[in-house]
Parts: C-alpha cells; sequence; structure tokens
C-alpha cells in the first residue's frame, strides 16, 4: 500500500516550508487532496518522487473531460465502500460461494432479521467496472477479478475499503478504462 505524507512530513522530506507544499498543493504542481470537510493536504509517497525527479516542471493538469471522468469514478467509488462496510457489519448477509455477488451494486434494501435491514446503495455498474479497470494495478486484491461481484469476501476488510475511500477523496486514478476521454 502506497504511504501518505502530510505538508508537514513533505516540508520535511523536500526542504521546503509546509506554506510552500501547501501552495504547490493549490497550483497542482503537487498532486495532494484533501478530504471532505479537510484543511490538510495527503499526498502519496509516488507523488513525492515524481516532484523529486521533476520539480516545478511538471505541473498536474487533467482535461476537463477526464477531471469530470474521475469525478464520476470517485462517485461509485465511495458507493462501494458504502456497499462494502454493509457487507463488512452484517457477516454471511451478502456472502455467495465466497464472494460479494451482484448485490455490490445494490438498490436493494435486504432485511437481515430481528427488524434489521441493510441498504446496499444503488451503482452504476458500467462506471464501477470502470473503476476497477483503473484500480487493479493499485490494489493487488482486485488483479484478478473482471467484475466487482467476483470480489471475495475474504478480500473485504476495513483497511481495503478505506484505500478506496482515499483513492476516491484524491479524484486521481491511474491506468485506463474504455470510457477514458482521449
Amino acid at each position: 500500500m502506497e504511504r501518505i505524507y502530510t505538508t508537514k512530513d513533505v516540508a520535511k522530506l523536500l526542504a521546503y516550508s509546509m506554506r510552500q507544499i501547501t501552495q504547490k498543493c493549490a497550483d497542482h504542481k503537487i498532486a495532494g487532496y484533501k478530504l471532505p470537510g479537510g484543511r490538510k493536504w495527503l499526498i502519496p509517497e509516488s507523488e513525492i518522487k515524481r516532484f523529486q525527479e521533476n520539480g516545478d516542471r511538471k505541473t498536474v493538469s487533467l482535461s476537463k473531460a477526464m477531471r469530470q471522468h474521475f469525478e464520476e469514478l470517485s462517485i461509485e467509488a465511495l458507493t462501494l465502500a458504502s456497499n462494502f462496510e454493509s457487507d463488512l457489519d452484517n457477516p454471511g448477509v451478502f456472502d455467495f460461494a465466497g464472494k460479494i455477488g451482484v448485490v455490490v451494486y445494490g438498490g436493494v434494501v435486504y432485511e437481515i432479521g430481528s427488524g434489521q435491514s441493510a441498504i446496499m446503495r444503488k451503482v452504476d455498474k458500467s462506471v464501477a467496472l470502470n473503476l476497477l479497470c483503473h484500480l487493479k494495478k493499485e490494489f493487488p486484491e482486485l488483479a484478478s477479478i473482471d467484475d466487482w461481484a467476483d470480489l471475495a469476501t475474504g478480500g473485504l476488510t476495513l483497511h481495503f475499503i478505506e484505500r478506496l475511500r482515499l483513492k476516491a477523496y484524491g479524484e486521481v486514478f491511474n491506468g485506463t478504462c474504455r470510457d477514458c476521454p482521449s
């Protein structure tokens, strides 16, 4: 898993002030992200390495179409994370031969007894499959599957869900999919 650094950490590593690192993130010279409602930038280790190699010469610039595409992927990643959390909160309810199954695409409420229910939020399957293409190289758990429904329930951990959320909040994805703007 890739390590994530704060602006304070990056400032120390690169011998800049925290203010300078914050400004470089705001100017898209360093690709960092903020969690919703957060004020602090979080920066992946790969971005620190990229900056060390290229400095200010390479700015992070995405076309409007690519930003919209990444935003769409982020929304589906957060919805999937919510559905995976429902799976973890209700062990065995969504287990189909050791896989999460098509319930991952949600849109239904499952009665689990004692007047309780588990909600699986609706996911756009085509966008979710595109997201899977983007995440395969970074998430070893996904390398051998072509559909989220085939994800082994044993691979669903809080750590996996948090990594998925962090990726979604960053709104930048590696790899390509069939719907990536050219």
